[in-house]
């Protein structure tokens, strides 16, 4: 298990926003930004928490927010930069676009993932990832291999079975990705 005192949480709230047609964490989930909810279940578990964006908008969290070191290498990037300005060994990443993962969903993560390798479910962005793996994903970043889970896949990794929350809380690991799914989450 990794220890909870060697992980830092990163959100990527960065990204084109395409689908949305707005900034994705800021948009509003019943009256508050969308990364609002993502933050306060970090906290709680109790985790450091940092963003990964380059929009000045996300200063208004009170968190320290870092542009990507590397622009227009989506989650890859995001990650390189979460794991370049962490003095943790590791780094729980999660998108700006999961406001229902509760504390409970973080808790079982942290404490059914394994030293030294990538700790995931099947969505690489709701995962842990150890410092150790800078030099690999910088050689998949400079050779543009950008797909997160060609990247895992050819790391040691763990795959942490989430059935159990999936069946207590059936939305806890739902992305809100565009306009469509956050007018649905609104009117629930």
């Amino acid at each position: 298990m990794v220890a909870l005192q060697d992980i830092e949480a990163f959100i990527l709230a960065g990204g084109k926003s395409q689908r949305m047609g707005e900034e994705k964490g800021l948009a509003l989930l019943k009256g508050l930004p969308m990364v609002t909810y993502i933050i306060k279940t970090l906290q709680s578990v109790p985790l450091g928490v940092k963003l990964i964006s380059a929009n000045i908008d996300y200063n208004q969290f009170g968190l320290l927010v870092y542009a990507d070191s590397k622009q227009g290498k989506g989650h890859m990037g995001g990650l390189m930069t979460a794991l370049e300005q962490t003095c943790k060994p590791y780094v729980l990443l999660m998108g700006c676009y999961m406001p229902f993962v509760s504390k409970g969903t973080v808790r079982y993560l942290i404490e059914n993932s394994q030293d030294h390798k990538i700790n995931v479910r099947i969505n690489p962005i709701l995962a842990i990832y150890p410092k150790s793996i800078i030099p690999h994903l910088k050689v998949h970043i400079e050779n543009n291999q950008l797909k997160m889970q060609d990247f895992i896949s050819s790391q040691d990794h763990y795959i942490v079975k989430m059935d159990y929350f999936e069946r207590l809380e059936p939305n806890v690991l739902t992305n809100i990705n565009s306009s469509e799914d956050l007018k649905y989450w609104n009117m629930k």
